[in-house]
Formats: structure tokens, C-alpha cells, sequence
């Protein structure tokens, strides 16, 4: 490995002891929850009511099947990815353990590399705000969204399954790879209303 990525393992790895470090009691059972995944199901559902309320029912339901295409998308890409690149969680890397990471949920998989949370979080965000384009709501919806792939990606990070790192390539791969799945199914809407013409 050459010096400069020894240099930025180094700072990742000591940003992501600090950020586990930084916690107890309530806040450690705050974290845990905001990482679980059906913590987040009522938002879910308030964002599928909110994409009817501003969209119809049809668009909506459009919008949802995008969105779990990109959803699934993120998820098989960091699967992929990890058992590619094989960097081990900090719960299961030794130098972690050693330096005192805590480990606030179970291990889950081997590797981490990049976060799958953050992710299809990020994935889901994007699809969203696509599909409200030009709508008065994208503007504060947004920074709510930001905040959500913030506060999760930095819970999976306090729990000690993530690196900082892991959080970052998940959120720029997420925010990629939704952009595609888009792309593609506005070419295929946009092909399926020039053939019913």
C-alpha cells in the first residue's frame, strides 16, 4: 500500500475511533436505534403519503418502483464491493479493538467497505427528489433527507460497524448509482410515451 492511502487509513481509522468514542448512556442507545433499518419504516410511509399527496397516485406509485430498483441496486453494488475489496468492519479489525472501539450491535458480515446503509439511504433520497422536481417542498425535504444519510451514517460509524470512509464512498456511491437507475427509467418512460403515440 502506498504512503498516501497508509496515511489515509491512518486518519480514517483514528476519525472513527473518535467518533465511536463519543458517547454512553442515552446516547449509545440513540445511536443503536437510529441504525436499525426498521427504526426508519414510519418515515417510509410518510414519505410514500407525501409522494401521493404532491404526485398522484400513479407517479407515486412510479416513484416507489424506481425507488426500490435503486434501492436494490445500492445494496447488491456494496455487496459486491465488499467482498471485493475486503476491508474488514471496525468491529471485526483488531487494531480497532485494541484502541478501544466499542461495538454497540452485532457484528453483522465480515467486511464493510462501503456502508450499504448509506447507500440505499442516499439512493432513496435521490429518487425522491427527482421525482419532486419543481415542486416547493424539494427545498426543505431536501435538507431533511441530507440530515437523515448524515445522522444514520454517523450512528453506523458510533455502533462500530462502518468507517468514516465506508460512510463516505457509501453515500457518493449511493448518490451514483440512483442517479443512473433514474436516468435509465426516465429514457424508458420517455420511450414508452413516444410508442403510444
Amino acid at each position: 500500500m502506498s504512503p498516501f492511502f497508509q496515511e489515509l487509513e491512518a486518519a480514517d481509522k483514528g476519525i472513527s475511533l473518535a467518533i465511536n468514542a463519543f458517547g454512553g448512556g442515552a446516547l449509545d442507545s440513540f445511536m443503536a436505534l437510529v441504525s436499525g433499518r426498521l427504526t426508519w419504516a414510519p418515515l417510509y410511509v410518510l414519505l410514500l403519503a407525501l409522494l401521493v399527496y404532491r404526485l398522484g397516485w400513479k407517479k407515486a406509485l412510479l416513484t416507489l418502483v424506481i425507488a426500490v430498483i435503486a434501492l436494490a441496486a445500492c445494496d447488491q453494488l456494496a455487496n459486491l464491493v465488499k467482498n471485493w475489496a475486503q476491508r474488514l468492519r471496525p468491529c471485526r479489525d483488531a487494531y480497532m479493538l485494541e484502541n478501544g472501539m466499542r461495538v454497540l450491535e452485532n457484528k453483522g458480515g465480515r467486511y464493510g467497505f462501503y456502508s450499504a446503509h448509506a447507500a440505499t439511504l442516499t439512493g432513496i433520497s435521490v429518487v425522491i427528489m427527482r421525482a419532486l422536481r419543481g415542486d416547493s417542498v424539494r427545498k426543505w425535504l431536501g435538507w431533511l433527507l441530507a440530515f437523515w444519510v448524515l445522522l444514520v451514517g454517523i450512528s453506523r460509524i458510533f455502533v462500530g460497524k462502518h468507517f468514516l470512509g465506508d460512510v463516505i464512498v457509501g453515500i457518493i456511491a449511493g448518490f451514483l448509482t440512483s442517479l443512473i437507475v433514474c436516468k435509465c427509467a426516465e429514457l424508458l418512460v420517455r420511450h414508452c410515451r413516444k410508442s403510444d403515440k
